[in-house]
């Protein structure tokens, strides 16, 4: 499978794209670097992918994520119902890092609507330490790093 645009264009069939998936991507190959091993590694098929992703961050409903049940992937008699876990219980070097775990949660919401942008994640705590000059790049930077984030995956 490919990046996790798969979560929502492939695994649940929806045709829309946001820069929200690109910010999906983030939180997996943030979650990848710091842990060394894949965020959501895919064996199967798409419905397997899907309960990793579900068995950690919780089976989306429409509580959770409204629209998700028209998605023509969403087909519950396939999915197993969980509840949403700490992803520092499930990949613990989260917390060996200030505010690794919050940063990870941000990026990985299952809603789109949910998860952080660009802007709001810079103005995490996580990102505190780093040089203000860094800030001060270029919209020229900003577009490169945009574009190399939709290329790359979040499962081998």
């Amino acid at each position: 499978m490919g990046s996790l645009e798969s979560l929502k264009y492939v695994l649940l069939g929806s045709t829309e794209y946001s820069t929200s998936l690109d910010m999906w991507g983030v939180g997996c190959i943030f979650v990848e670097m710091v842990t060394g091993m894949p965020t959501f590694p895919g064996i199967r098929d798409t419905y397997d992918q899907l309960d990793k992703i579900f068995k950690l961050l919780g089976t989306p409903t429409e509580e959770t994520w409204p629209g998700v049940t028209h998605f023509p992937g969403y087909k519950p008699h396939k999915l197993g119902f969980y509840r949403p876990r700490k992803l520092g219980h499930n990949f613990p070097r989260l917390y060996d890092i200030v505010d690794g775990e919050t940063i990870a949660n941000a990026f990985l919401q299952l809603n789109p609507e949910q998860r952080v942008g660009a802007e709001e994640a810079l103005q995490h705590p996580y990102f505190a330490p780093l040089p203000r000059k860094l800030y001060e790049l270029p919209d020229e930077h900003y577009k490169l790093i945009a574009n190399l984030n939709r290329h790359n995956h979040c499962h081998r």
